[in-house]
């Protein structure tokens, strides 16, 4: 980039390495116009990708995780009086197992 900027050439041998500093496939080539900003309709509209199939599985089966849920509420309501650091302990132990369980294979 540099280069092109100055529209000087780089050395001879640094044509085996110019690949390596390549942009990645996908990104905008240098002088493209910038994505648009914010859009509040595509963002009001955007809450109907969770309807499509494709992204069902990104969601908890809330039958499966129901048991944990009342645990989590149980730790978050119980009248024990405990640390905030354990609290957060306990909370964190019951979101781990969840994930544990139900994400990973």
């Amino acid at each position: 980039a540099t280069h092109a900027a100055r529209a000087t050439t780089p050395p001879v041998e640094f044509a085996r390495w110019e690949p390596l500093f390549a942009p990645p496939a996908g990104l905008a080539p240098a002088g493209a116009e910038p994505a648009p900003g914010w859009d509040a309709v595509l963002a009001e509209r955007s809450a109907q990708l969770f309807d499509l199939p494709e992204l069902a599985g990104w969601f908890l089966d809330p039958e499966r995780v129901q048991s944990d849920a009342v645990q989590l509420g149980e730790a978050r309501a119980s009248r024990l009086v405990l640390s905030d650091q354990l609290k957060a302990e306990r909370e964190v132990a019951i979101v781990t197992r969840v994930v544990e369980r139900e994400l990973t294979d």
